[in-house]
């Protein structure tokens, strides 16, 4: 049974069109950030079996909104801190868990997020050694995440013959998640996502490579990115948040 990831950048918050929004703690999104999500949720072609998100704010919308239906339909919103956007600063750091349980009530889950989920961890480090740790981290969640939901349907009348999971989270973050660096710091735009399977589903990979599919590809009218870009893209992002210019200060990210 194929498993497939979804892998969604939150949609546009205040911090990416104007540089004072830097220091607003874990905005909201934006008006246009809303219509962005709006017009994914419209033409989203695949059926959600769960949503994986970053604990702030502005991914949490954008899962809620663009598979809005899922969640109607009964499905919360898994948060989990490794999805969280690198940096300490404001706009990247998030809140405790009260406060989001206040704001988003029942459609979250929190019982992955420790107390002090958004002051400790690497989560706030900018190292890109930690990001890759990180990385691999959440890869293996996932795929564990993926296959307990495997083994919870197989065999039972009127399953679905695919699983499909969406995992919402930040620009910075998605490729160290990926290991696709090609796009540098463009790689997403708000809002975009793309499709990505296992090479290794049944985890005896410790890195648990994700692999976008031909079909995602396909939709977006991209290849397969050379190892030279790739090694290009990881440098420039890697010289880019050592040196603290994080894009959320650049309206084009």
């Amino acid at each position: 049974m194929p498993v497939t990831i979804h892998i969604v950048r939150h949609a546009q918050g205040p911090h990416n069109v104007l540089h004072e929004a830097l220091t607003m703690r874990d905005p909201f999104l934006t008006a246009e950030g809303l219509q962005q999500c709006a017009r994914v949720k419209q033409t989203f072609p695949f059926t959600i079996d769960a949503i994986l998100s970053s604990p702030q704010r502005r991914a949490i919308q954008t899962g809620l909104i663009c598979f809005g239906q899922f969640v109607a339909g009964g499905l919360r919103i898994d948060l989990h801190a490794d999805l969280q956007e690198t940096g300490n600063i404001p706009c990247n750091v998030g809140v405790d868990i009260p406060t989001l349980e206040k704001e988003f009530g029942a459609v979250i889950n929190t019982d992955n997020l420790e107390d002090n989920w958004y002051r400790t961890g690497a989560g706030l480090s900018s190292d890109p050694a930690h990001l890759r740790a990180r990385a691999r981290q959440a890869r293996n969640y996932i795929r564990e995440y993926a296959l307990s939901m495997l083994q919870s349907v197989e065999g039972q009348p009127g399953h679905q013959p695919d699983i499909h999971i969406a995992v919402v989270t930040h620009s910075i973050f998605i490729p160290f998640l990926t290991g696709d660096f090609s796009g540098g710091l463009n790689y997403f735009r708000n809002a975009e996502w793309r499709s990505y399977t296992f090479s290794d589903l049944e985890g005896t990979d410790k890195n648990a490579v994700l692999m976008e599919t031909d079909q995602s590809l396909q939709r977006r009218g991209a290849t397969r990115p050379s190892l030279n870009q790739n090694v290009a893209g990881q440098t420039s992002i890697s010289n880019h948040i050592l040196n603290e210019e994080l894009p959320c200060s650049k309206s084009k990210f």
